[in-house]
């Protein structure tokens, strides 16, 4: 008998949460405990939750399920998952609306006189007239000269000359050394420009200027 009444007393210290009713002859009806009833030799028995102990018997009950331990430890976080596949690209917005036009700009300044039927005119102009005078020394000088002249209607953009002798030959360093030459534009007369080469040329020596004139229409 001492035995029986040990192992009830330990069965009440090991379930935790039960409840030792004295005087009480009913369970309830609660099927989540475990129902006794203890006799007061000690001796226990096991019934069910609807059953009623003797009135010389103690009702034990205790809980089926033992009561929620501490919790745990937080775990360490995993690693990062790996990125997944880009998305496909979206569809193309709307087209914007249409700003409205901007103010008129000012008038730009009037562009330079235009140019066209360009023409290189190349001449052999015989220097065949003369003229003479005094010069501001008192000294008479003679000058040759002769004008090459562009397509009517054109005017000479560009010009140059070579002198040599009137027979073809070159001038010798005395004959060079006796002249003066230049060369200038004429002014326009009804839309024809030319070039006229004017040569001091005191020993009157029969000249011809190798004349290249570059000509054009020009457009005022």
């Amino acid at each position: 008998m001492r035995n029986v009444r040990t192992f009830a007393i330990g069965c009440a210290v090991l379930g935790g949460t039960f409840g030792l009713g004295a005087y009480v002859s009913a369970h309830g009806g609660d099927t989540n405990r475990v129902h006794a009833c203890v006799a007061t030799n000690g001796s226990l028995r096991v019934v069910s939750a609807t059953a009623t102990c003797k009135p010389s018997e103690t009702t034990l009950d205790w809980d089926i399920i033992g009561p929620q331990g501490p919790i745990g430890l937080t775990g360490s976080q995993g690693p990062a998952g790996s990125t997944g596949p880009q998305g496909p690209i979206g569809p193309q917005g709307q087209t914007g609306p249409q700003g409205q036009a901007g103010p008129q700009g000012e008038a730009g300044a009037q562009g330079a006189a235009g140019l066209s039927g360009y023409e290189i005119v190349s001449t052999a102009l015989p220097l065949d007239t003369s003229a003479s005078g005094l010069d501001s020394d008192a000294v008479n000088q003679v000058w040759h000269y002769g004008t090459s002249s562009c397509p009517a209607g054109k005017s000479v953009i560009s010009a140059s000359h070579t002198l040599r002798r009137y027979d073809g030959g070159r001038l010798s360093l005395n004959e060079w050394a006796n002249l003066v030459q230049w060369g200038t534009r004429l002014s326009e007369t009804e839309g024809t420009g030319g070039y006229t080469v004017y040569v001091i040329n005191p020993t009157e020596n029969l000249l011809t200027a190798d004349v290249t004139m570059v000509c054009a229409n020009v457009t005022h």
